[in-house]
């Protein structure tokens, strides 16, 4: 049984004495999941970054189209893909806040895990 098996069908007020059931293949596993998490999340964050980043970049294009337009039509236009722009670059944010948070709370959970199964393997004298 997986080692995230095991946790999930394990009480939430358990304590680390009642989890013997644990190896060091265990933890070793519950250290990859871990690694995996947070590789994931660094790939996310940067990937959220260059999102914004290009999005920044089409503002300060725009903003500068605008400052040199002279005709009305024009700086309306404009003004509504600045506006479409930002809008979109606030939804990019919301999302990486959220992807943000989720992938977190899992690099969270796998410390926890971790600490866990070291704690009951040092109680028994494993490692």
């Amino acid at each position: 049984m997986l080692l995230e098996e095991h946790l999930a069908n394990a009480k939430s007020d358990c304590k680390p004495e009642d989890l013997e059931i644990y190896s060091k293949s265990d933890l070793e596993l519950a250290q990859q999941e871990h690694s995996r998490a947070s590789v994931d999340l660094r790939k996310a964050i940067i990937r959220e970054i260059e999102e914004q980043n290009k999005l920044s970049d089409q503002a300060s294009k725009i903003s500068k189209k605008i400052h040199n337009a002279s005709i009305f039509t024009n700086l309306e236009k404009l003004g509504r893909q600045m506006e479409n722009i930002e809008s979109e670059r606030n939804r990019i944010q919301r999302e990486y806040d959220r992807k943000n948070e989720i992938l977190t709370e899992k690099l969270n959970k796998l410390e926890e895990r971790i600490g866990i199964v070291k704690e009951s393997l040092v109680k028994r004298g494993l490692i």
